[in-house]
């Protein structure tokens, strides 16, 4: 299984006039009941692409999708080719992560996992949560008791 990309890249439609108007006389837009779009397929499987309205992808499928999709304006010979999809942003996922700052004692984590158990560590009664439950309600940490199965008495005759 692949990991998770940590670029991500926001795609859309191309707003040029001319290149909306190039995708519909060669009958690339398709059309629904929520209206008009532009089809790519990637990995078997159909992305639609409406005006103004962005996507957001990985960005190595990003970087195939900006990469696979031209189209040549005015003649077929001498025309000009442009882009159909343009990349609106990018960003990083570590980049959403950043500090984290605890809310009752201003200090900083690097990881929402440490905020966390700093958060259950020491502010749990400004929570309104018990840090230590009780004992019952952990049945994880009592011994498993495991009994040898009996002998069945046809066993015991014979032995």
């Amino acid at each position: 299984m692949s990991d998770l990309e940590m670029e991500q890249v926001r795609i859309q439609l191309s707003e040029k006039k001319e290149v909306v108007d190039a995708l519909r006389n060669r009958k690339q837009m398709r059309r629904d009941k929520e209206g008009e779009y532009f089809p790519v397929v990637f990995n078997s499987q159909e992305v639609r692409f409406r005006s103004g309205e962005p996507k957001v992808f990985g960005g190595s499928v990003a970087r195939c999708l900006l990469r696979s999709n031209y189209i040549i304006l005015g003649d077929d010979l001498t025309g000009e080719m442009t882009h159909v999809l343009e990349p609106v942003d990018s960003y990083s996922l570590n980049d959403l992560v950043g500090n984290q700052k605890c809310d009752y004692c201003e200090k900083l984590f690097e990881t929402p996992k440490r905020l966390a158990a700093h958060m259950a560590a020491e502010h749990s009664a400004e929570l309104g949560v018990n840090a230590d439950p009780p004992e019952s309600n952990k049945p994880y940490d009592k011994p498993l008791a495991i009994t040898p199965p009996a002998k069945s008495v046809e066993t015991a005759a014979s032995a």
